[in-house]
């Protein structure tokens, strides 16, 4: 089935209704909040902290093998968790992206581990601290790479 609707990427993104119980805990737990605009279409959850600097986690499905976007689900779909911090200052994003917690894990295996990466993952980011962030190249907001 092609991807070439709203509703065909929806479809395809159903199956994490399975994960979402475990990451509203999650959320209620950190005080992380799901991002649901400004995401994409192609399935994934993103989980937002803003404070002083900003956290995020990030729950997707990857590519398939030749790079191309998958258009139908199947139980060992792969997914991807990372995550990783930011600061805007006077223009300019200070970032640190750099946390994976796994790569290309087939979707049936994510709820029996999905909590404990979660919280192992937000424990790595939220060590970023602003000094740090301050440390790194900075990019330019509002201009296209």
């Amino acid at each position: 089935m092609p991807l070439d609707s709203i509703e065909a990427y929806e479809r395809l993104g159903e199956h994490l209704v399975v994960v979402d119980p475990i990451i509203e805990r999650f959320c209620q737990q950190t005080g992380f909040e799901r991002c649901t605009s400004g995401v994409g279409r192609y399935p994934k959850r993103r989980l937002e902290l803003h404070r002083e600097m900003s956290w995020f986690i990030e729950l997707g499905m990857d590519l398939d093998e030749y790079g191309q976007r998958y258009d139908a689900f199947y139980p060992a779909i792969p997914y991807s968790l990372g995550g990783g911090a930011w600061i805007d200052r006077n223009g300019w994003r200070y970032a640190d992206l750099s946390v994976i917690a796994f790569s290309r894990m087939p979707f049936h295996q994510l709820s029996s581990q999905l909590e404990d990466d979660l919280i192992n993952t937000w424990q790595l980011i939220r060590e970023f601290n602003l000094d740090y962030l301050l440390t790194l190249p900075p990019v330019q907001l509002g201009v296209a790479p």
